[in-house]
C-alpha cells in the first residue's frame, strides 16, 4: 500500500512508526511546508518527502489529511483526485465530510478518522466514518497498525469521541498531575510520587484489561473499587473525599463540554 501524508506532524509519525514496524508491504509519502519536520525521526530514511501536493497525490494511493483543522480548506482544494482511484483520510476534528466535499466534490472516497495522541506508541484509539465501505477498510486497515478501531454508523457521533477520544488522554493527565502533587505533599520526591502514580494508571488498566481478555466481559470499575475498599478503612475515606469535591461529575462534565466544543468547530 503506498500512503501519503498532507502533514506530518506527530500523528502522522505514530500512524507511519505503527506501518513500517508492522506492515511491510507499505511506502510512505510525505509533504510538509516545514524541512525539519523529520528531524530525530527513527523512521526518515525509509519515507520520501514530495516537493508538492500534486506529486504526493499522484504517488500515494491513499492520502491523509493530517495538517491542522485550519489549514485543512487550502489543502482539500489542492488535491484533483487523478483517475478517481485515490482514497482519502482526514484526522482534521470538527470538519465534517460534507464541509469536505464542499470545498472539493472530487475527493469521492473519503473517511474521517479520530486517533489519539497515543498513536505515537502503537496504542491508540481511533474512531473511523464514512460513507464507502472500502474506504472504511482502508482506514481499518491503516489505524489497526497503531492501536484499536471503532467504526461509527453516524458521523455526529464523532464529536463525542473527539471529546472522549481524542481529548481522553489529556484528561487522564491531569488526574495524573493531582496524583503526583498528591504524592508530593505527603513527602515523596517528585520522582518517586511520579513513578508511584504512573504504575498505579498503568497496573489498573491492566487488571480490567486482563479480565476482558479472559472473560470477554467488562468487569465495572465499581466491582474493582470495591475490591480495594476495606471498612472504615483508608480508601473509603479517599473515596469520601472525591465524592464530596465531585470529581466524577467533573470528568463528566469535562467530556460534556469538549463534545460541544467539538460541534461549535465543526459548524
Amino acid at each position: 500500500m503506498k500512503i501519503g501524508f498532507i502533514g506530518f506532524g506527530n500523528i502522522a509519525k505514530g500512524i507511519t512508526a505503527g506501518l513500517i514496524t508492522k506492515k511491510k508491504d507499505v511506502r510512505i509519502y510525505y509533504y510538509d511546508i516545514q524541512e525539519e519536520v523529520v528531524k530525530n525521526f527513527s523512521f526518515a530514511d525509509q519515507i520520501q518527502k514530495t516537493k508538492t501536493i500534486e506529486e504526493l497525490e499522484s504517488s500515494a494511493e491513499v492520502v491523509i489529511f493530517s495538517v491542522k483543522p485550519k489549514d485543512m480548506k487550502n489543502v482539500v482544494m489542492e488535491c484533483k483526485n487523478p483517475q478517481n482511484q485515490k482514497h482519502y483520510i482526514s484526522v482534521a476534528a470538527g470538519i465534517s465530510l460534507s464541509t469536505i466535499l464542499s470545498w472539493n466534490p472530487k475527493l469521492t472516497q473519503i473517511a474521517r478518522v479520530m486517533p489519539n495522541i497515543a498513536t505515537i506508541v502503537q496504542h491508540s484509539v481511533s474512531a473511523i466514518y464514512s460513507q464507502n465501505p472500502e474506504t472504511v477498510e482502508i482506514a481499518k486497515t491503516i489505524f489497526d497498525q497503531v492501536g484499536i478501531t471503532l467504526i461509527l454508523n453516524n458521523e455526529e457521533m464523532m464529536h463525542a469521541f473527539t471529546a472522549l477520544g481524542g481529548s481522553g488522554p489529556a484528561f487522564v493527565l491531569s488526574f495524573l498531575d493531582g496524583m503526583i502533587e498528591a504524592g508530593i505533599r505527603e513527602g515523596f520526591s517528585y520522582e518517586t510520587a511520579y513513578w508511584i502514580s504512573l504504575h498505579i494508571l498503568m497496573g489498573t488498566a491492566k487488571l480490567l484489561l486482563e479480565e476482558y481478555q479472559q472473560n470477554q466481559q467488562f468487569l465495572h470499575p465499581a466491582d474493582l473499587k470495591r475490591k480495594i475498599t476495606s471498612p472504615a478503612g483508608t480508601t473509603i475515606e479517599g473515596l469520601v473525599s472525591l465524592e464530596k469535591y465531585a470529581i466524577k461529575y467533573a470528568l463528566i462534565e469535562a467530556v460534556h463540554q469538549a463534545t460541544l466544543r467539538s460541534k461549535e468547530l465543526g459548524k
